[in-house]
């Protein structure tokens, strides 16, 4: 494999994303990879930009279940990839995880960013 073909390409949105999105799949099938805590964290990343770059309503439903998920890092990521979306229906998960007072403050900041967007 050449050098410029193990460098990460920047997505849709312009972003170069911490793990590519998976190859193949489906909404359900990127959901319960999203949820499965077992996983290594690589393969979740997978399945959120896998929903981001769905773009559907289905998608950035399944991202906001994410929000369930011990992991603080994985939460601040579904809220920067629905800020890219900028899909209205994710505004009530947004303003949940801004309101929460104990969500992570890098959580809500990151709600609050892509709210704004």
């Amino acid at each position: 494999m050449e050098e410029s073909e193990r460098k990460p390409q920047p997505s849709q949105y312009g972003s170069v994303d911490p793990a590519p999105p998976a190859n193949e799949g489906n909404v359900g099938r990127w959901l319960d990879i999203l949820q499965n805590e077992n996983l290594p964290m690589f393969e979740r990343m997978r399945a959120v930009f896998s929903l981001r770059n769905e773009r559907s309503d289905e998608a950035c439903l399944a991202l906001c279940q994410g929000f369930t998920s011990s992991s603080a890092l994985l939460r601040h990521e579904l809220a920067y990839v629905l800020g890219q979306m900028q899909n209205p229906v994710a505004l009530p998960t947004l303003t949940e995880r801004l309101a929460d007072p104990a969500e992570h403050v890098m959580v809500r900041h990151e709600a609050a960013e892509a709210m704004g967007a």
